[in-house]
């Protein structure tokens, strides 16, 4: 299932403001993957399945084709805006330009403006879109991905066995363990469930574009964590029935994603934990599964 672009971009690797468009559900792409236990619990046909890899900082590679040439981009749950590519990538493809784009820090404090490019053809999850636009991305990596184009449906990533699904129909009713979302209506698509941090109820951002889970300073204070060479150590994170611990937390200010929530995001998780569970959400039905 995949969705054509619309909308402006209001930050950068993280998180804008899309409207989304019915999408295509196809079959194919990029290889058969092996099938797992929670295929048939969740209702996964065959073709909804794709293999991945698991790259730098841990974060997840699913494999799009841009304007024909293959590429392996980061499974981004905290990007909103579609597609980025680095400059490499972009001038290797010869992009032409399509305008410049405002990009905001998850603390809601502008980065910078960058341009935007025009693509001819992005083919992702056995769908094809013509004339999408991708955004430059400042890093390291190939470029990130985001699940604007299966917001019309689900996914479910599985790192350990290297697996992604993506299907246009809903949970079976008979699933337990949801979670449900806090929908941000400024971000839409930002997967947000309510857990908790050393006994605290906190809301909590789910994205795996972080390469480390993170912690709101002022959730550091609230529960007065310990500080580590490298961050702040939380004991046990708490998301339904899993529990986590964190060595070191990485301090990050999550108010920008906050602004029109009923609280604040205090934690960001990452693919330090991701990266260890079976991660399902469900868009239209808005709850979220996570599991061993």
């Amino acid at each position: 299932m995949f969705e054509s672009h619309s909308g402006k971009l209001l930050r950068w690797t993280h998180v804008v403001v899309v409207v989304c468009l019915p999408g295509l559900l196809c079959s194919g792409a990029f290889g058969k993957a092996r099938s797992v236990p929670w295929q048939k619990t969740l209702n996964y046909e065959d073709r909804d399945l794709y293999p991945i890899s698991v790259g730098k900082y841990g974060f997840p590679l699913v494999k799009v084709a841009v304007n024909g040439r293959e590429l392996d981009l980061v499974w981004d749950t905290g990007n909103m805006a579609g597609l980025l590519l680095s400059p490499s990538i972009i001038q290797g493809l010869a992009l032409p330009a399509a305008g410049e784009q405002t990009f905001y820090t998850s603390a809601g404090e502008v980065a910078g403006s960058y341009p935007s490019y025009r693509i001819d053809q992005l083919k992702a999850f056995g769908g094809t879109l013509k004339d999408e636009r991708a955004y430059e991305y400042q890093g390291d990596l190939n470029g990130l991905i985001g699940p604007r184009y299966v917001l019309s449906g689900r996914f479910t990533l599985d790192c350990k066995h290297k697996l992604i699904a993506v299907s246009g129909t809903p949970l079976p009713e008979q699933v337990k363990g949801r979670l449900p979302m806090v929908i941000s209506r400024q971000y839409p698509g930002l997967i947000l469930v309510h857990g908790s941090a050393n006994g605290q109820n906190v809301l909590v951002e789910i994205d795996t574009g972080k390469s480390r889970t993170a912690v709101d300073p002022a959730l550091v204070s609230l529960l007065r964590l310990p500080k580590t060479a490298s961050g702040y150590r939380i004991d046990e994170i708490k998301l339904g029935s899993c529990k986590f611990k964190v060595p070191a937390a990485k301090v990050v200010g999550l108010q920008g994603l906050s602004r029109q929530l009923p609280e604040p995001i205090m934690l960001g998780i990452g693919s330090d934990i991701l990266s260890k569970v079976v991660l399902t959400v469900d868009y239209p039905q808005q709850v979220m599964l996570i599991s061993r």
